[in-house]
């Protein structure tokens, strides 16, 4: 992952943490989806992995 791929996905997840509460996890699990769908099949990428887990936490509460 590139710092300016990083930058976009940092932005999509905190502009989807200060929006309205009631498409939040619905929004969170899409910006997961659609980071697995970039990922897969390429080696494992560490910060891509941060993310997911980022995300995760926030979806689970």
């Amino acid at each position: 992952m590139t710092f300016g791929e990083m930058k976009q996905w940092t932005q999509r997840f905190n502009q989807i943490l200060g929006a309205a509460q009631c498409l939040k996890e619905k929004r969170l699990k899409n910006l997961r989806d659609d980071l697995v769908q970039a990922y897969q099949g390429k080696p494992f990428d560490k910060h891509a992995g941060f993310m997911f887990a980022a995300i995760s936490e926030q979806v689970e509460g």
